[in-house]
């Protein structure tokens, strides 16, 4: 449409371009924090990374690989993922600028957010998700894996050739 024209996707089609979407616990307001457990943030960075890290280990592809974390805010915890290569911390862009760029990935890996979930809903790529969510995932689409609490493809796939 002529309205998408002007977005600017952060992605080269050379490479497979990755998104991971972590929600973040905040404080709203400082009267309000969303979640009450004090392990949560370390739990949700270390739940996706072992979803990525999982998946990394059955993509087969000769693309470059390139990925893109995409937060609220930055925190110090995130530098786990610095064992990856080509990782680059999406934090300062503005909701609608993150939504694009979720949507457009060649994988999208989704938190227990409604923001990446639906960004999911409308990619035509790859997507792995927790399964342990509120909402429901599509039972027909055969691009959308979930994992389990430890981060492993709930399925028993053996590789992922995504070209």
């Amino acid at each position: 449409s002529k309205q998408r024209k002007k977005d600017k996707i952060m992605y080269n089609d050379r490479d497979l371009n990755i998104a991971l979407h972590i929600r973040l616990p905040m404080d709203i307001e400082n009267v309000v924090e969303r979640f009450n457990d004090a392990n949560y943030l370390v739990n949700t960075i270390n739940h996706s990374f072992n979803m990525l890290e999982n998946f990394l280990k059955k993509n087969i592809t000769k693309k470059k690989t390139k990925i893109f974390i995409f937060t609220q805010f930055y925190n110090k915890n995130l530098e786990i993922f610095n064992k990856f290569k080509n990782v680059r911390y999406c934090y300062k862009l503005n909701p609608y600028k993150s939504f694009i760029n979720l949507i457009h990935a060649d994988v999208l890996l989704t938190g227990k957010s409604s923001f990446s979930y639906k960004a999911a809903l409308i990619s035509r790529g790859v997507k792995v998700s927790p399964s342990n969510f509120w909402h429901r995932y599509p039972r027909n689409d055969k691009k959308w894996f979930l994992a389990n609490n430890d981060g492993k493809l709930k399925k028993n796939i053996k590789k992922i050739l995504i070209k």
